[in-house]
């Protein structure tokens, strides 16, 4: 929040006249505006500060905490003298530098103090109610978009894994067993018959004999070519008997 240059006097001067504050923690360091704190009752005190400062490290505070453009010329050169950049003598004490700033100062310190923490109360609490009003209706919006959002892939997703199952189950019900090692493929006696040569077949008992010799011998033990060549021996003997 931005601070007028009164109120911005009355905590530096506040914080001069406080003692250390005995809950300072680290880092300790100069009086900073991250540090400062201001209470309700009006007192002003640093966490990181535990002894008096300086007069520059008080100038260096009350530079950072005064809105520039809007400071008064003698304040600007009182100012100027705690930080060194004016050819005139510096403060010997810190307060001296207190009673310089005393000159522009308007209204009771702690009063100014109090309403700069009545004024940062009222940001805050504003804040939280804008946050309750607006914040929690537009966080509820966009997390219920992106449960919607959510269980639209879901499902986008969902569709091609069933159709995916139903098509393997389709495969697995179509799908015949294997058979390794199949038996012999049985021939009927009609069929073998008609896979030999019928100048074979004859009322002689020698090609008789010669018709259940082949047709005892198993056909996938017999290969293409053989009948060929066993015709013309049986031609042979037939002419010779």
């Amino acid at each position: 929040m931005t601070l007028t240059t009164a109120e911005a006097l009355a905590i530096v001067q506040s914080l001069i006249e406080a003692s250390a504050d005995e809950d300072v923690r680290p880092p300790y360091g100069p009086p900073l505006p991250e540090n400062v704190l201001i209470r309700a009752d009006g007192s002003v005190t640093s966490r990181a500060c535990a002894a008096t400062p300086t007069v520059l490290e008080v100038a260096i505070l009350l530079d950072r905490l005064l809105p520039h453009g809007q400071i008064p010329g003698g304040l600007r050169y009182t100012l100027g003298r705690a930080l060194h950049e004016v050819a005139a003598p510096p403060f010997d004490s810190l307060d001296a530098f207190s009673q310089a700033l005393s000159r522009f100062e308007a209204g009771a310190r702690t009063e100014m103090v109090r309403g700069v923490f009545a004024r940062a109360a009222a940001q805050e609490s504003g804040a939280a109610m804008a946050r309750a009003v607006f914040g929690l209706p537009f966080a509820a919006a966009i997390l219920a978009g992106l449960a919607l959002i959510g269980a639209g892939e879901s499902m986008r997703v969902s569709r091609p894994s069933t159709a995916s199952a139903m098509a393997g189950a389709q495969m697995l019900a179509d799908a015949r067993p294997i058979l390794f090692n199949p038996p012999p493929t049985t021939v009927l006696v009609a069929e073998r018959r008609s896979l030999i040569p019928s100048a074979l077949y004859s009322d002689s008992p020698t090609q008789r004999v010669l018709v259940k010799s082949a047709l005892k011998q198993p056909l996938r033990q017999r290969r293409p070519g053989v009948l060929s060549r066993v015709i013309p021996r049986v031609r042979i003997r037939f002419d010779e008997l």
